[in-house]
């Protein structure tokens, strides 16, 4: 009789792991192997590292909990990746980037919610997912912006271009926050402004908010201007009420107000 109830009893607890390992992932393949307790000191580097889940637990700091909650969710490996990219970046939980990203459904969103360079974040994520990148080329720079269909807008060789023309960063990053939103070409709001049309007149003519047109926070790239310290300190000013960081797109109707001339020779 004894015999048979320890029978009965390893058999319960067998079916109870079977299930409890299908719960954890769909297809049962949980990593076995956590980080070491100091990932940074020991844990081998992306180009080194034998699985995507190792990578992902020592980059990001992930647990296999978290890694095989979200998968039975129905995240992607790459959607996981770039979400943990994102909350590194911007010192937020994954939990509330993945939140983010159910609102929209767009990664490009999220980004520039968080004021980051999507480009540099796929990156990122891209040596875990592609573990035979070499790594360690170096601080990360953001190399394009996406317009909100997920094509390229602006490259980091256009920006240094426009500059080599001529043109102020906070033109060119005005032309970039028109183009967002209305498809507008860039080149053709710089040659606008190079024929004297006032911010705020591109803005009107082009339908976009002032507080999209001249919201600069998401501005991924240096920072170079054609004048001196304090007449780029004074043009700031006069936009300083729509810097909101997070709110790059979107933000409302348009208020008709009479802004100062941003060129001093207006």
């Amino acid at each position: 009789m004894r015999l048979f109830v320890m029978v009965c009893a390893l058999t319960l607890a067998c079916a109870a792991g079977v299930l409890a390992a299908d719960s954890c992932c769909p297809s049962n393949t949980c990593p076995t192997v956590t980080c070491p307790s100091n990932p940074c000191a020991v844990c081998p580097s992306s180009a080194q590292v034998q699985s995507v889940d190792n990578c992902l637990m020592c980059t990001f700091g992930l647990t296999q909990q978290q890694l095989c909650d979200l998968r039975n969710q129905g995240y992607s490996d790459k959607d996981i990746a770039i979400a943990a990219a994102i909350a590194k970046k911007a010192c937020v939980s994954v939990s509330d980037v993945l939140a983010s990203y159910c609102e929209c459904k767009d990664w490009n969103s999220v980004a520039a919610k968080y004021n980051v360079c999507l480009a540099d974040m796929i990156a990122i994520a891209d040596k875990c997912l592609c573990p035979s990148e070499t790594v360690g080329a170096g601080p990360c720079a953001c190399y394009a912006i996406y317009n909100k269909t997920g094509n390229v807008l602006l490259t980091r060789a256009e920006v240094f271009r426009y500059y080599a023309m001529g043109y102020d960063w906070m033109d060119v990053a005005l032309a970039t926050n028109i183009a967002m939103e209305t498809g507008y070409p860039i080149g053709h709001t710089l040659m606008d402004i190079r024929r004297g049309v006032l911010y705020e007149e591109i803005a009107v003519m082009q339908g976009v908010p002032y507080s999209v047109a001249f919201n600069f926070t998401c501005y991924p790239f240096p920072r170079q201007s054609i004048y001196s310290a304090s007449i780029q300190e004074k043009n700031m000013s006069k936009f300083a009420q729509y810097q909101v960081p997070g709110k790059c797109a979107g933000a409302g109707p348009s208020t008709m107000i009479t802004l100062p001339a941003l060129r001093p020779n207006y």
